[in-house]
Parts: structure tokens; C-alpha cells; sequence
């Protein structure tokens, strides 16, 4: 009897030690992590419902962020100074002789240029890499016009004589262009430099009016001979007329061009201070001159209610030559970027 419960004893003993080594080898418990490896941190939830945590290192350091928070979505406010090329010049001339004039020459030379104005835009960009992205954008500039109409009458009779005479015009030109642009830029974290350019799609619009020069001739009638008295021609009243032309305001869409570059300058978390020169390149356009008729008086007080008609005004806007603008425009600007972060690689 006591060498069987000696037995039993040791029996047990065996098959406990045996479940415990047992556990210690289960091939169904997770391996260790290397030392120095990354690892995932779970959730402590059933099986399938885990989700990956933020991958950290040994040392417990956080992994490093791709893309930074502000390399990814940005808008920028801008405005500044602008310049257009849009101008041009327009020139009429007529050559005539008369039975008192030898010769007759009337030039006219119409000129306009855009004064320098103040230009606003906005941008938004969305980087696919935190060094190249797309942008799109719009930006607004509305110049005045200047123009001048410089008027030269030469005439010969019993000897030469010529008379100047110059007026002011006035007009508006206005660009509306939408930009969609490929755009790179540096790496850094204070200051960055970017560059982008593209297609631009041009909302433009124009008006210009402007007196101008024409001269006027009227015949004096004396009473001549015979039975019944036939007119003779016996002078030329020669003088000059003020009539008023105009471009009507015209819109029109064109499609160009447009480059710029600049830099950022960080001045808080997700905002930087930007400067900019761009240049938007735009098709040249051609207007046509419209003639006023109406009833005018000479400069010179010779001729007193002239009837300018309409088939003259016609026929002096024919040979006025086309006022061709170049909507193009240069701008300078300063302005501020917000960014916004992406969303998060997992």
C-alpha cells in the first residue's frame, strides 16, 4: 500500500510538470520583438476588432509625421501693384486739293496707355508631394486709361500753313484671369521658395472714348452773269471740327498664359507672409473707332453748324486705323497663406 501511493504521488507530479512546460512552448503565442524594432501597439478589445496604433520605437519616440502640417493644403490672400500693357495708338489721315487749295493734309494720331493700379487675387493649392502640387486661382485688375488725340492740319494755298491742336481721352481696361498652374516649392521651415505657372483663362473687358480732328471745308457763292445769275465759286472756308469717338465697352474671353514666382515666410503655426512677381500673357485684341455725327462748329469760328452726317462719320471711322490691346499684365504682391494639414498616413 505505501508503495503504490508513492506511485500515484510521482505520476501526478509528472503530468503537472509536463502541462506547464507545455504552456511555455505554445506555438500559438506571439514571438518577442527584436530589440531596437519598431512594434504596433494594439487596443486592448477582442481580436477582431484591433486597430493599428501609432507606430513607435523602442525608446519610444513618436515616428516622424509625412507630409509636415503645413505642406499640404493652402490659401493665399493677396493684392499689390499692377501693371498692364494694354495701349496703342490709332492714326487717320486724308489728303485732298481743292479749287483754293493745292493740297490738303488732316492726320490724326489717337494714343492710349494704362496707368499703374492696385490688383487682388486669391489661390488655393493642394500639394501631392510636400514639394509639388496644383493651384488654381483667380486675380482682378482694373486700370484707367489715358489717352491723348493729337490733330495736324496742313495746308497749302498762296503759301503753306499747318494748325495743331490736342485733346484728352479717357477709357478702362479690366482682367479677370483664372488660373490652373503646376506649382513647386522648397524644402524648409521658416522660409520656402515657390514657383508655379500654367494656363490662364482671361475675362477682360474695355471702353475708351476721346475727341478727334477732321477738317471742314465750306464754299462762299458769289452771284455770277447771265440771265438768270449763275453762283460762282469765289472763296474756301477751311476749319477744323471737335467730334467725339469711342470704343463702346466691349467684353471678351481669351486664353493665355501665366508665370510667377516668390517666397514664404513663416509667421505663425499654419500662417506665412508671401511675396510675389507674376506675369500674365494674354492675346492682343482689335477695336474699331466709332465717328459721332451731329451738327459742329469750327475751332477757328469760320464754319458755324457744320452737319456732320452719319455716312461721313462712317466713312472717317473707315479710315481710322484699329486700336489693337494687349490685355497683358505684370503685378507685384504681398499677401498671407493659411495651411491645413492632410489627412494622416496609415
Amino acid at each position: 500500500m505505501k508503495r503504490s501511493a508513492l506511485a500515484l504521488i510521482a505520476a501526478g507530479a509528472l503530468f503537472f510538470k509536463g502541462q506547464a512546460f507545455a504552456a511555455e512552448v505554445d506555438p500559438r503565442a506571439k514571438p518577442a520583438p527584436p530589440a531596437g524594432a519598431g512594434v504596433w501597439a494594439e487596443a486592448a478589445a477582442p481580436v477582431d476588432s484591433v486597430v493599428k496604433a501609432d507606430l513607435v520605437t523602442a525608446d519610444g519616440a513618436a515616428a516622424a509625421e509625412d507630409p509636415p502640417a503645413w505642406n499640404r493644403f493652402e490659401i493665399g490672400l493677396f493684392g499689390g501693384y499692377g501693371v498692364s500693357r494694354a495701349g496703342g495708338t490709332s492714326t487717320l489721315l486724308r489728303e485732298s486739293a481743292t479749287a483754293f487749295y493745292a493740297s490738303l493734309s488732316a492726320s490724326d494720331a489717337i494714343t492710349f496707355d494704362s496707368a499703374a493700379a492696385f490688383h487682388v487675387g486669391m489661390s488655393c493649392t493642394y500639394y501631392l508631394i510636400p514639394t509639388f502640387g496644383i493651384q488654381a486661382g483667380f486675380g482682378y485688375l482694373k486700370s484707367a486709361m489715358r489717352g491723348a488725340s493729337a490733330f495736324r492740319l496742313e495746308a497749302f494755298r498762296d503759301a503753306p500753313a499747318s494748325r495743331q491742336v490736342s485733346w484728352d481721352g479717357s477709357g478702362e481696361n479690366t482682367a479677370v484671369p483664372l488660373f490652373l498652374n503646376l506649382t513647386a516649392r522648397s524644402r524648409g521651415e521658416a522660409v520656402r521658395a515657390h514657383v508655379s505657372g500654367g494656363l490662364a483663362l482671361f475675362l477682360n473687358a474695355f471702353m475708351a472714348e476721346a475727341p478727334a480732328g477732321i477738317e471742314a471745308i465750306e464754299p462762299v457763292w458769289k452771284a455770277g452773269g447771265g440771265t438768270p445769275p449763275v453762283p460762282v465759286l469765289a472763296d474756301e472756308k477751311l476749319d477744323i471740327l471737335k467730334v467725339p469717338i469711342s470704343i463702346a465697352d466691349t467684353t471678351w474671353i481669351a486664353v493665355g498664359a501665366n508665370l510667377g514666382a516668390g517666397l514664404d515666410m513663416r509667421i505663425a503655426e499654419n500662417i506665412s507672409l508671401s511675396v510675389e512677381a507674376r506675369y500674365f500673357l494674354c492675346p492682343t485684341k482689335t477695336f474699331a473707332w466709332a465717328w459721332t455725327p451731329g451738327v459742329y462748329n469750327g475751332l477757328d469760328g469760320k464754319i458755324a453748324g457744320w452737319n456732320f452726317t452719319a455716312d461721313a462719320a462712317r466713312a472717317a471711322g473707315q479710315k481710322t486705323s484699329a486700336l489693337r490691346i494687349d490685355p497683358s499684365f505684370f503685378q507685384i504682391s504681398a499677401g498671407l497663406r493659411f495651411y491645413f494639414p492632410g489627412p494622416r498616413r496609415n
